[in-house]
């Protein structure tokens, strides 16, 4: 790393610590020298002077542009899903609390007062359920406000699905080894160590040595032994952060080859140019199928998920070609009521709150008057 290693001392040691960082505005920067480095002998990369800071806010922010993906499924329906209610303890309007849901209420409050939940007192157990009647008045009033045409709710409603129609059905340990081998054989990048580099840099911070830079570079590119002041940057491995680098940065040099030298990379920014040379490299090797065999493994459970999510799919389509994969499994997630699973059903109540800038006690008055309560339960 560049303040580790580092034996130069000058009265620029400030802006050295500051190149160190690699962080911040250096970033497009670091873009650049990335280019620069692949770019090969003879190149200079001018990289512009970070603009300055605006003196004030603007009063109204502009918009965001709108992404050019394809927009994620929300729910149009007109009848408004409630998912399954089974064994109600409470209506709220078309909804209400389940015993489940009223049963981990219950847990909640025993584990905070550090009991059991048949421990609890009536008046515990009354709290618990005024508690869930609340967030279901705050959840009626999401759905009714139209939480279900939101995108980003829609989509997590979607994954939590997704989610729990797959992974809870994988057993990792009932994969044989002729799949396991099968995919190894089929996906060797996978299970290869990465190309690492031994590398090493100039960087110069006096005019002197700015001067010289293409001089030093024709230098090290014919005896970079003779090349005083490089810097020992050690091994830069592909896909990590290295030697104190950034990605961006590292990538470019994991591409070089042993002996190459990199073109002078003039930073504006930061006040210096940098050369880099790669001493040394490590090429990817295949891992043997015993060591990587715990890596197959688990790698092979996303390829068990996709073949599960794509059998589900088909199972849901069943005759309708016109419906995109996202919106048969939102519409089975909203069918199967996975937006009343316990952080899904906090989420969407919270929603509520937050659209219509209102706090729980001015909320539930009119929530109440919207959506009638009846208790069914003596408890």
């Amino acid at each position: 790393m560049w303040q580790v290693h580092s034996t130069r001392e000058s009265a620029g040691a400030a802006r050295v610590a500051r190149v160190g960082r690699w962080s911040g505005a250096s970033r497009r920067v670091l873009v650049a020298a990335a280019v620069a480095l692949l770019a090969g002998p003879g190149y200079t990369a001018v990289l512009a002077q970070a603009p300055k800071k605006a003196q004030s806010r603007p009063t109204a922010p502009k918009a965001a542009p709108q992404s050019a993906g394809p927009k994620r499924p929300v729910y149009s329906g007109k009848d408004i899903p409630q998912g399954l209610l089974e064994n109600l303890v409470a209506k709220v309007g078309a909804g209400g609390v389940t015993r489940a849901e009223y049963d981990v209420r219950l847990l909640g409050l025993a584990n905070q007062n550090r009991k059991k939940p048949e421990g609890l007192t009536p008046e515990e157990r009354k709290k618990a359920l005024d508690a869930a009647v609340e967030d279901e008045l705050l959840f009626q009033g999401a759905l009714v406000d139209g939480v279900l045409r939101d995108e980003d709710m829609c989509w997590r409603i979607t994954s939590e699905y997704r989610s729990s129609e797959t992974t809870p059905r994988i057993a990792p340990n009932s994969f044989s080894d002729e799949e396991l081998m099968a995919y190894y054989k089929a996906s060797p990048a996978k299970f290869s160590t990465p190309v690492q580099v031994c590398a090493r840099g100039l960087r110069l911070l006096t005019e002197q040595e700015k001067q010289a830079a293409d001089g030093l570079r024709k230098q090290a590119v014919t005896n970079p032994e003779k090349v005083k002041g490089w810097i020992e940057l050690g091994w830069v491995t592909e896909g990590q952060n290295s030697a104190g680098l950034p990605l961006y940065l590292t990538d470019g040099l994991v591409k070089m080859k042993k002996g190459q030298v990199s073109g002078v990379i003039v930073d504006e920014h930061m006040d210096a140019k940098f050369i880099f040379h790669v001493t040394d490299r490590k090429e990817r090797e295949v891992i043997p199928y015993d060591e990587a065999k715990k890596k197959v493994r688990f790698e092979y459970i996303s390829v068990r998920q996709n073949q599960m999510e794509e059998n589900l799919v088909a199972q849901l389509r069943g005759g309708n070609a016109s419906a995109s994969k996202e919106e048969l499994l939102l519409f089975a997630a909203l069918k199967a009521g996975t937006h009343r699973q316990p952080l899904l059903h906090r989420a969407i109540a919270e929603s509520y709150l937050y659209r219509r800038k209102l706090t729980r006690e001015q909320a539930l008055p009119e929530l109440r008057k919207r959506f009638p309560v009846q208790i069914l339960t003596a408890e």
